[in-house]
C-alpha cells in the first residue's frame, strides 16, 4: 500500500513536483517506501508508438563542458491499446547548440520507471551513470541504475533492497556513490567500476524514517549526502559524510523552525560543501542553504522571493565562492514561479528567471483528471560548467487537458548574466 500511494502521488505530481511533493513529505505526510520482491532485470528497447506522449519532467542534469550535458527525468505517456498512462525514463543530451532525445532501457514488465531528483553524473565525456527506480508487478519499487558508454545507455543491476529508490549519484573517476532510501531508511549504494554494493550507512540511520535525496563527491573518498530524518512530530535536515571507510553523520544547526529538509548539494573538496532545501516555519515554506567547512555546518541566509513560500531543489558550485540554487516559489494564487539564487561567497542574491505565461486558474472541472492541481514553472536541478554558465532542468506546469497529464519539460541557461529559456524535443 505505501508503494501504491507513493506511486499515485508521483503520477499526479509528477516526481519532480515530487520536490513539491518534498516539502509536503517535510512533515512527514507522505510515506515514501514499503517492502520488495526480487525484480526481473530483463532489458527490453525503448517504447515506441503506439504509445504517444503525453508530457514531461527533467530532474537532473550534468555538465561534462559547454558541449555535453545530459538531463534525465521522466515522461508520462498514454497507451492506445489500454485505458492507463505509462511512465518512462526520459533523456536529453545537449550539444553546445540543440538538445536531443536519447533512447534508454527499461525494465520488463514495468509500465512506471523514474529516473529521479540529482539522478545523473557524468565521470568523462564516455561514461556517465544514471538512477532512478521502476515499479514491479507487485506494487513494490526496485531500484534502477543505468551506464552511458558514449554511444548507448545499459541497464546495470543494483544491489538488492526492499522497496527501493535511489535519488541521487555523484561519480568520480569510475567510482559511484548513490543515495535513496529502503524501506523508509537511508540507502547509500557504491559502485566501483564493476558492480553494485550496499553500503553500510551509521548505525544512527538503520533505525527510523531517513531517506538520502541528493550526494556529492568531491574525490572517490570524499562525498557528503543530504536528506532528512522524520521524527514523530517534525523532521529534520540531515547530512552524513563518507570519509573512504566509513559513514557520520555531521554536525548541523538548523534555524529553529518546525520541519526541514536538505534536497541536493554541491561539494568542490572535502572541506567545502553548499547544500539547499526549505525549512517550514509557522507561516510560510522558505529556501534554507547550508555551507560545511569541514568540521560543522553553518546557515548561509538563502534569500526568499518575492512571494509567501519558496524552495531550494538544486545546487551547483564551480568554486567556494560561486554557486547556482534553483527552485520554485508561490503565493497564495496557487501560481508556481521558476527560482534561482547565485552565492558570492558571501550573500545569495535573487536572479531573474523567465518563467513560460500561465493561464490564471486553477484546474476544476470535475473531468479533469487532477483538479486543483497548481500551475507554473518549476526547476528542479542545476549543473554549472563554469562560473558564468550553468543550465537548469524542470518542467511548466499549465491547466491539464481532460485525461492528459500536465506536465512539459524546462530548460533555462544561464549565460553569466541572464537566463533565458532553450527549447527542448518533445519527449
Amino acid at each position: 500500500m505505501k508503494s501504491k500511494i507513493r506511486y499515485l502521488l508521483r503520477w499526479t505530481w509528477g516526481s519532480a513536483c515530487g520536490r513539491l511533493a518534498m516539502v509536503a513529505v517535510l512533515a512527514g505526510l507522505v510515506p515514501l517506501n514499503g517492502a520488495a520482491a526480487a525484480p526481473n532485470l530483463t532489458i527490453i528497447a525503448g517504447r515506441q508508438p503506439p504509445y504517444q506522449t503525453t508530457a514531461g519532467i527533467l530532474e537532473s542534469i550534468t555538465c561534462v563542458s559547454p558541449v555535453l550535458c545530459i538531463a534525465v527525468g521522466s515522461r508520462f505517456d498514454h497507451d492506445v491499446n489500454v485505458p492507463h498512462d505509462v511512465n518512462v525514463p526520459l533523456i536529453e543530451k545537449w550539444d553546445g547548440t540543440n538538445w536531443t532525445a536519447q533512447t534508454l532501457a527499461s525494465p520488463a514488465h514495468s509500465n512506471v520507471v523514474f529516473l529521479n531528483g540529482a539522478g545523473i553524473s557524468c565521470y568523462s565525456s564516455a561514461a556517465c551513470m544514471a538512477v532512478g527506480d521502476y515499479l514491479t508487478d507487485s506494487w513494490e519499487f526496485e531500484t534502477l541504475t543505468e551506464k552511458w558508454n558514449g554511444n548507448i545507455w545499459a541497464i546495470q543491476r543494483a544491489a538488492p533492497s526492499a522497496d527501493g529508490s535511489l535519488q541521487s549519484v555523484s561519480c568520480q573517476l569510475s567510482i559511484c556513490i548513490a543515495v535513496g532510501s529502503s524501506d523508509e531508511r537511508a540507502l547509500i549504494q557504491r559502485w566501483d567500476g564493476t558492480a553494485w554494493t550496499v553500503q553500510a550507512p551509521t548505525s544512527l540511520l538503520r533505525t527510523g524514517i531517513n531517506p538520502l535525496f541528493g550526494v556529492s563527491c568531491s574525490t572517490p573518498t570524499a562525498c557528503m549526502a543530504v536528506g532528512k530524518t522524520i521524527g514523530l512530530h517534525s523532521s529534520t535536515a540531515l547530512t552524513v559524510r563518507w570519509n573512504g571507510t566509513v559513514w557520520s553523520v555531521t554536525r548541523l544547526r538548523v534555524p529553529t523552525l518546525a520541519d526541514s529538509a536538505l534536497a541536493s548539494v554541491s561539494c568542490v573538496s572535502p572541506s567545502v560543501c553548499i547544500a539547499v532545501g526549505s525549512a517550514i516555519s509557522t507561516s510560510d515554506i522558505r529556501p534554507l542553504a547550508m555551507e560545511w567547512n569541514g568540521t560543522e555546518w553553518t546557515n548561509l541566509e538563502a534569500r526568499a522571493a518575492n512571494t509567501l513560500n519558496s524552495t531550494l531543489t538544486g545546487v551547483s558550485c564551480t568554486s567556494p565562492s560561486t554557486c547556482v540554487a534553483v527552485g520554485f516559489a508561490w503565493d497564495n494564487s496557487n501560481v508556481y514561479m521558476a527560482l534561482a539564487e547565485r552565492w558570492d561567497g558571501i550573500t545569495w542574491t535573487v536572479q531573474a528567471t523567465p518563467d513560460i505565461p500561465t493561464t490564471t486558474r486553477q484546474a476544476t472541472d470535475s473531468t479533469e483528471k487532477t483538479p486543483g492541481l497548481p500551475i507554473g514553472n518549476f526547476l528542479n536541478g542545476v549543473a554549472c560548467y563554469s562560473p558564468s554558465g550553468c543550465i537548469a532542468v524542470g518542467n511548466y506546469m499549465n491547466k491539464p487537458p481532460t485525461n492528459s497529464s500536465p506536465n512539459i519539460t524546462l530548460v533555462e541557461h544561464w549565460n553569466g548574466n541572464t537566463w533565458a529559456i532553450q527549447q527542448t524535443p518533445t519527449p
